[in-house]
């Protein structure tokens, strides 16, 4: 009869270990879920965090760097991923502001929030939001090898480009090449030409153009 009695506890003790090494190993597994879970959803903070939906990017392209090309993507997947693409056109192609329509674009640029996030993009020089507004865009762009960018520049006034092949450029016409302009010396290809890049960095100071 007593060692009925010991078996049974026995039995009962190994009954009782068993379940508390079940236990023990699905508390484990639980707070290994739980850390897991905690890792994404501070992973899906930090994404939201980074996302902003108010997100304004400037584009100030630099002529003859490959920005058609650069901003027919963005056009491509605009919608896709849920953001805006808008020409600025500057009226007689100038690269530079008057004061007054500095301070329009600003306006106009911070205050659409309709259109955000945006990406705004034309042939102009930087602009220094600070001085009249808090909200400073972010800004992008390209630049090319200064000699390359002014040949092609040079035979895109002559001949266009595919992009617009019927728009008539102001030296249409003109079938002297790069290398006959610098023998004759002509404007069109003086090495000064080569600065132009630079301006669109420097911003709206005189010095800069």
């Amino acid at each position: 009869m007593f060692k009925i009695k010991l078996l049974v506890i026995f039995f009962a003790a190994c009954v009782v270990l068993f379940f508390q090494c079940q236990i023990f190993q699905l508390s484990q597994e639980l707070n290994s879920l739980r850390n897991e879970y905690y890792k994404q959803i501070n992973s899906v903070k930090a994404i939201k965090k980074n996302t902003n939906d108010d997100a304004i990017i400037i584009y100030n392209r630099v002529p003859k760097t490959g920005s058609t090309s650069f901003i027919g993507v963005a056009y491509d997947i605009c919608k896709k991923n849920n953001f805006h693409v808008i020409h600025v056109n500057i009226s007689s192609n100038n690269h530079v502001l008057s004061l007054p329509n500095q301070y329009s674009i600003v306006q106009n640029i911070t205050k659409w929030t309709d259109m955000k996030p945006v990406i705004y993009h034309g042939h102009f020089a930087y602009l220094d939001f600070s001085k009249y507004s808090s909200i400073k865009p972010l800004y992008i762009n390209i630049i090319r090898k200064p000699l390359d960018r002014l040949v092609s520049y040079y035979y895109f006034l002559r001949y266009g480009d595919n992009y617009r092949p019927y728009l008539i450029r102001k030296k249409h016409g003109d079938t002297v090449t790069f290398d006959d302009c610098v023998k004759s010396n002509q404007p069109d290809c003086d090495p000064n030409n080569m600065w132009l890049q630079i301006p669109f960095f420097c911003g709206h100071a005189v010095n800069c153009w």
